[in-house]
């Protein structure tokens, strides 16, 4: 069947503005929602280059769709809308599960992050285990596999709670912006 001759009829705001003409951040505050599904993408790049937080284009990334989210702490309802987490599981030849999230103003930061966020998905879905460090300070260590097996879709209709968080920053114009972000996971019902 030929996909050019598919007629496609799209709303003029949501034609204009690529996110559906509702460019509002997700609310802030706390959240029940469920995993509907994982993908993989490769890392974005800005014309060959890397972005912030990256060191290479060459990576792949990880992105948890959470769907059916209701507000928690009485935030604004925000209907069908989804909630993305992306979670980079490789950068060039450094994989997240290698770098040391201690390291200060690292050029691969974006794994660190990474690494923090499913260790805290992790906890809230039961899959760590503590452990004790050397110096006596206590870690989580993921379960082995929890993230083949999260790209794999097993954690797919696992419904889990989170809380939004709103950064302000500013843009390469000097334009304000709000950047929404997953503050931590908690298990939920």
């Amino acid at each position: 069947m030929p996909l050019a001759a598919t007629r496609i009829i799209v709303p003029l705001a949501q034609a204009e503005s690529l996110v559906g003409g509702d460019d509002r951040p997700f609310p802030p505050g706390p959240w029940q929602g469920v995993i509907e599904e994982v993908r993989t993408k490769p890392l974005p790049s800005n014309n060959g280059q890397p972005f912030a937080g990256y060191e290479t284009t060459d990576g792949e990334i990880l992105t948890l769709i959470l769907g059916q989210n209701r507000p928690l702490d009485g935030q604004e309802d925000v209907g069908n809308r989804k909630f993305f987490v992306d979670i980079v599981l490789r950068d060039g030849n450094r994989q997240m599960g290698e770098v040391d999230i201690t390291e200060r103003e690292v050029p691969y930061w974006q794994l660190q992050r990474s690494a923090r966020i499913v260790a805290n998905l992790a906890r809230a879905l039961g899959q760590v285990e503590e452990v004790q460090m050397p110096d006596g300070s206590t870690a989580v260590a993921v379960m082995e596999g929890f993230v083949d097996a999260l790209a794999a879709g097993q954690f797919d209709g696992t419904q889990i709670g989170f809380e939004i968080v709103h950064r302000n920053f500013k843009r390469k114009d000097g334009t304000a912006g709000v950047r929404e972000e997953i503050k931590t996971f908690f298990p939920v019902g």
